[in-house]
């Protein structure tokens, strides 16, 4: 097992976590795991909810209200990546492609990549679950393909951003 710069895998591997303890002060306290996985999950949440921004307000303005249309198929991708992606910090379940445990860092050039990753992957979930089930004439379908989108690309997105900080590290060819 090795440690990558664009991997924060310390959360993976510790029961410790940071934690706001008043006035500007942050401590590091060991979490049983249940803290440990709510701390992960609104970590997680944050972090795949603010660069969406976006393409939730877009989904949000332009879409109708179906059970199984957009607005339902982007909630089903936002759930399930921000789950998967929660195991995947706690280190609980590995990603596949990599041998380094945890989730990605926050730095310049992955947090672009969050940008554009997760608004593509949110809007195939939204709109491309909802025509594939229509397509096909299921319409439960359209959940089930979002909820396998969310959590491709939880699962992915570690793999990802290794090899997109190792190409940005390099520099131009």
């Amino acid at each position: 097992m090795r440690d990558h710069p664009a991997r924060d895998s310390r959360p993976a591997r510790t029961s410790l976590r940071r934690s706001w303890a008043g006035h500007g002060r942050l401590i590091t306290v060991e979490k049983d795991p249940l803290g440990r996985y709510l701390d992960d999950v609104v970590r997680m949440f944050a972090d795949v909810s603010i660069p969406v921004l976006p393409s939730l307000l877009f989904v949000l303005v332009s879409a109708d209200l179906r059970f199984f249309g957009v607005k339902s198929g982007a909630f089903f991708w936002w759930m399930s990546v921000t789950a998967a992606a929660t195991f995947v910090r706690g280190g609980w379940v590995d990603p596949p492609f990599t041998d380094v445990p945890g989730w990605v860092a926050v730095t310049p050039v992955l947090v672009a990549l969050r940008i554009v990753a997760f608004n593509g992957a949110l809007l195939l979930a939204a709109y491309g679950s909802g025509a594939v089930a229509s397509a096909v004439g299921v319409p439960v379908l359209a959940p089930v393909l979002a909820v396998c989108v969310g959590v491709g690309t939880a699962l992915g997105f570690p793999r990802l951003a290794e090899v997109v900080y190792e190409a940005a590290d390099r520099g131009p060819a």
